[in-house]
């Protein structure tokens, strides 16, 4: 799972100030607070209308699957406006790297348990040695001994050549729901890491799985530290709604009440804030996807007229 609010700050304060962007979205854009944003109807567009799948993690390393979840969705908006072609990425390389790169911990030691990590050293990992495709040949199928036996070493040079070839370009820390909104609205997925975690099949609650905030929680074990992305932001309703996706399978967490992708719950923003004040939530932008091979046209059905962001994270 997640490592913790400590090793977290250990790491972000080991970052050379040069690579983290102050967070900042320039341009143009509209801010209104009452607009519902869902990052997957931009991934459906480039998946045929199917939702990105959820994948259930097999030990701690939900910071790696958060992680892939992060890369796939902002890959897909960069395909769906025309640059280059949408592929399922490997989670367990950069979560590799980020426990295991020695220029990344800076003096930290690696651990041998290959549960756990933190947002900020998985943020440095896929900007220095970026993230790789699923389908690369020689990688192994995910399950608990492959990613266990990845987790604890660097990966392979070969690996770490083709990854550089993807870098993501900016990392920024994302501070507030303000800044976590404005990412949203900008196709941004946001990287999380805290204590706050899901309870199986929470409540519908105005046609929406609704996880209860932290004060409505009796139960100690309802609270462990871990790592998730949040993919839509609904602000039409009396009060404004984040969707959270997990990384416990598609059949966790209960039916979807809507068009949202299995796997993930609405938050209150309430609880949002209090996932924001962790202090170790990045958003990543500006990778570099695949190149298009062969691109299919019509899996975006009816295509929309392209119109390019204006926005993008400032350095």
């Amino acid at each position: 799972g997640w490592a913790g609010a400590e090793a977290a700050e250990a790491a972000f304060k080991a970052m050379p100030d040069e690579e983290v962007a102050y967070f900042e979205i320039s341009g143009d854009f509209d801010d209104d607070p009452k607009r519902r944003v869902c990052l997957w109807d931009m991934t459906k567009a480039v998946t045929g209308g199917k939702h990105i799948p959820t994948i259930l993690q097999l030990i701690g390393d939900c910071e790696g699957q958060s992680g892939k979840n992060v890369i796939e969705y902002l890959i897909a908006y960069q395909v769906a406006t025309g640059s280059g072609e949408w592929k399922p990425v490997y989670a367990a390389y950069a979560y590799a790297c980020a426990r295991n790169d020695p220029a990344i911990l800076n003096g930290r030691r690696a651990s041998r348990d290959p549960n756990g990590a933190v947002g900020a050293d998985m943020a440095l990992a896929v900007k220095r040695n970026g993230f790789i495709p699923a389908d690369l040949p020689g990688l192994p199928v995910y399950n608990r001994k492959s990613i266990s036996d990845w987790a604890v070493r660097m990966p392979e040079q070969k690996f770490i050549d083709e990854g550089r070839k993807h870098l993501v370009n900016t990392i920024a820390r994302c501070k507030s729901t303000n800044a976590g909104r404005m990412a949203i609205f900008n196709q941004y997925p946001i990287h999380i890491s805290s204590d706050f975690t899901g309870i199986d099949n929470p409540p519908i609650v105005d046609g929406k799985r609704l996880m209860p905030d932290m004060t409505q929680r009796t139960n100690p074990r309802d609270r462990w530290h871990h790592a998730q992305c949040i993919i839509a932001y609904d602000g039409t309703g009396p009060s404004p709604r984040w969707y959270v996706l997990n990384s416990w399978g598609a059949a966790w967490g209960g039916k979807p009440a809507g068009d949202e992708p299995p796997g993930g719950y609405w938050i209150t923003d309430e609880s949002a804030a209090y996932i924001f004040s962790s202090g170790d939530n990045w958003v990543w932008s500006n990778a570099d996807g695949f190149p298009a091979q062969r691109l299919d046209l019509d899996i975006f059905g009816k295509r929309q007229e392209e119109n390019t962001r204006k926005t993008a994270l400032a350095f």
